[in-house]
């Protein structure tokens, strides 16, 4: 599990380096949003080629079986989400109103 620390120490790390920039929340003022810099998409752009390929290379090494079984796993996954999200809005909705 990635803690609250170690997301603050990469983000601090990150827009150090100029990659992100942090914002106020608007709507949330305990919250900052996010975002990728010019530089930070340079980057991603510049990466994506070497880590599709080590995702091509690590697919490759599969069984057909394997991959079958990967793809199942991952619609299962995906077909959970609605679930999972209304469930963790409810416990989020129920945690607001007992901290007001």
């Amino acid at each position: 599990m990635v803690s609250k620390g170690n997301i603050t120490e990469l983000s601090d790390r990150l827009e150090r380096k100029g990659l992100i920039q942090r914002v106020p929340d608007p709507n949330d003022g305990r919250a900052q949003r996010v975002f990728l810099t010019q530089a930070g998409r340079d980057l991603v752009e510049r990466m994506e080629p070497a880590h599709q390929g080590w995702l091509d290379e690590i697919m490759a090494a599969q069984s057909t079986t394997t991959l079958e079984k990967l793809h199942q796993t991952l619609g299962s996954f995906k077909a959970d989400l609605p679930t999972m999200n209304q469930r963790h809005r409810g416990r989020r909705s129920a945690t607001s109103h007992e901290e007001e």
